[in-house]
């Protein structure tokens, strides 16, 4: 069993059992007994949300709380410490279950972090790169340019509703003399 503190210190507990990954696998079609460890960790990995959807199962007493008043006391910090102490009990289990599968989730978890740690470092590399800064900013000027024009011809539209009317009642007119000439060719 692994525990980890909310956002306001709140002490919470997890634990992975049989009945739980019953449970898990009944939910989300995740086999954490039986399946493809580097499957099922990949998936948990690359679905925050479901993962967040697990830890809420593994906690030992959540018959106290929603799952909506557990998420709603994480912010990102003790999200992070609740992720952890999922991974660590995951693979404690999968340990419990085949030394060398768990030996194999150990070494693909800290793979993942690593990972995630140099995904962290590249949005950050890339939001100083000036290249990066120059397109953005381009973007948002572009976006802007565009949205005073439409603006515009929407104040224009609402400044002038006769003439917009009446260009309107025109177009239709136009297109009903085509019609009335083709009709009678």
């Amino acid at each position: 069993m692994k525990s980890f503190k909310d956002s306001a210190g709140k002490s919470w507990d997890l634990s992975l059992t049989i009945g739980k990954a019953r449970l898990i696998k009944s939910r989300f079609d995740i086999d954490v007994v039986g399946g493809d460890m580097g499957v099922v960790a990949t998936r948990l990995h690359n679905e925050p949300l479901t993962r967040m959807d697990v830890i809420y199962i593994l906690l030992v007493d959540n018959c106290n709380f929603s799952q909506e008043e557990f998420e709603n006391s994480h912010d990102a910090t003790s999200y992070l410490r609740a992720d952890e102490c999922f991974w660590e009990e995951f693979a404690n289990f999968t340990q419990s279950l085949s030394p060398e599968r768990g030996e194999a989730i150990q070494n693909l978890i800290e793979k993942m972090k690593k990972v995630s740690l140099l995904q962290a470092k590249m949005a950050v590399e890339m939001a100083q790169d000036p290249r990066v800064i120059e397109n953005m900013e381009r973007v948002i000027s572009a976006t802007k340019i565009k949205a005073g024009k439409e603006m515009e011809e929407l104040v224009q539209e609402f400044e002038n509703p006769a003439s917009t009317m009446q260009q309107a009642a025109q177009k239709i007119a136009g297109q009903i003399s085509i019609g009335s000439q083709e009709i009678l060719e």
